[in-house]
């Protein structure tokens, strides 16, 4: 009875055997790409790699932002909104600006769902709908009004040509028309109600900040009149910098991004620059912080979904973000330029601080280039920005405006230089 019971044992387990040995040949015998396009089929047979002909980087899913999580790779650095009571404007300050935004995007989303074709318009008519009411949107660049629809969720019928770095909503007529100012002037006729915008934005209490345009004075009609001044001089929270790249963070990094940084394909010279490479990658994080990641044409890791402006942004957006998750900072990454030229395609991003643009010795934060669909260069410098206590005391504005080259934009900027970080008005 006892024999019999161990040979009924022996032959489940060997079915068992049996059934595992058909699958794993199944599996193994898949279409290369279709196992690395399936996360749970790259995670089965990762610790065979090597049989199929395949990296762990290949088997190696890389994070990525999914719909319900992208938030946009920018939003605005002000908000302004004219009410009859005054101008009251939002900058300086991340807290109120994601506040701000959150009141009034709604608006600007289902201003740019609904707009109808772009014509062109002059500076004077701005500037003159920006004294009625109305709600202006400055981004970090120049964007195209379809990405900013899409960070807000909603389709465009506008093309992708154009661009603008001021977005701005006013009633005129009872009618609310959409401002898109950059290096062209456009105007577009929306399907919003005026009496709706001028209840969203009647709450708003004026603060006396205002545009150069605007100043009675004329202390400011050398700078761009689109500079928008605060009512008393601002005061900025000092920050400081630093770099996160030690060893431990490297190494993170480079797993998190499908690299082995304990084989022999890793590493680090003398001087702490420490090097991941495997076929068809190559990722380099200097012991300054600046990273420098490389794919062939023909890889597939870092791909958007799509060759589409939209797609491509929210791919870089999502591989930064996935890049610098390990960072604790109070810096967030936004787009501030995108140039297409044929199949290749450029973002740049920099560094905010509370809206505030933070210019590395680099020139840029980030930069990240495509060919067609696929990353094929990423450049990063990993910096740690910490908002401190204390305050820094900046010229007035009037003040500064006087020793501005002409026709420049009067902004604040941080400045990381090897002497630590500075504030001041951009000169």
């Amino acid at each position: 009875m006892r024999r019999r019971k161990w040979l009924e044992r022996a032959k489940s387990l060997l079915i068992a055997v049996l059934a595992l040995t058909v699958l794993a040949l199944t599996v193994l015998a898949l279409p290369a790409k279709t196992v690395t396009d399936t996360p749970w089929l790259a995670a089965l047979v990762r610790p065979f790699a090597s049989v199929m002909g395949l990296t762990q980087g290949e088997l190696t899913a890389t994070p990525m932002a999914d719909a319900a999580s992208v938030t946009g790779a920018a939003q605005p650095v002000a908000v302004s909104v004219r009410n009859p009571a005054g101008r009251t404007s939002f900058q300086f300050d991340t807290a109120a600006l994601d506040t701000a935004f959150e009141q009034f995007g709604a608006a600007l989303g289902q201003a740019l769902e609904g707009a109808q074709e772009p014509q062109r318009t002059t500076a004077l008519r701005i500037q003159t709908a920006l004294g009625k009411t109305s709600v202006a949107f400055r981004y970090p660049g120049e964007i195209s009004p379809a990405l900013a629809a899409s960070w807000l969720q909603v389709e465009t019928a506008l093309d992708e040509s154009v661009r603008a770095q001021w977005l701005i909503l006013a009633n005129e007529d009872a009618a609310v028309n959409l401002y898109l100012v950059g290096d062209e002037l456009f105007v577009c006729q929306t399907q919003l109600d005026g009496d709706a915008l001028e209840q969203l934005l009647q709450s708003c209490t004026p603060d006396g900040s205002f545009f150069a345009f605007e100043d009675a004075q004329a202390r400011f009609s050398s700078v761009e009149p689109l500079s928008l001044l605060p009512g008393q001089t601002p005061q900025l929270h000092a920050a400081e910098a630093a770099n996160p790249c030690d060893a431990r963070f490297s190494d993170a990094l480079a797993a998190t991004l499908g690299f082995n940084p304990y084989g022999d394909a890793r590493y680090t010279d003398d001087a702490g620059n420490t090097t991941y490479t495997e076929t068809g990658y190559a990722l380099s994080i200097s012991a300054s912080g600046e990273l420098l990641l490389r794919a062939d044409v023909q890889s597939t890791r870092f791909q958007a979904a799509s060759g589409e402006q939209a797609e491509l942004v929210e791919c870089a957006r999502s591989l930064l973000s996935t890049m610098t998750a390990g960072v604790n900072s109070d810096a967030r990454l936004y787009l501030t330029d995108l140039e297409q030229n044929g199949s290749e395609s450029v973002c740049t991003f920099d560094y905010f601080l509370s809206g505030i643009p933070v210019l590395p010795s680099g020139g840029y934060g980030a930069e990240v280039r495509f060919s067609g669909a696929s990353i094929v260069q990423v450049r990063l410098v990993l910096r740690a920005y910490t908002l401190t206590t204390q305050t820094l005391s900046v010229l007035p504005p009037a003040q500064a405006a006087a020793i501005l080259p002409e026709g420049s934009a009067l902004r604040l900027v941080y400045s990381d230089t090897s002497a630590g970080i500075t504030a001041g008005w951009q000169s």
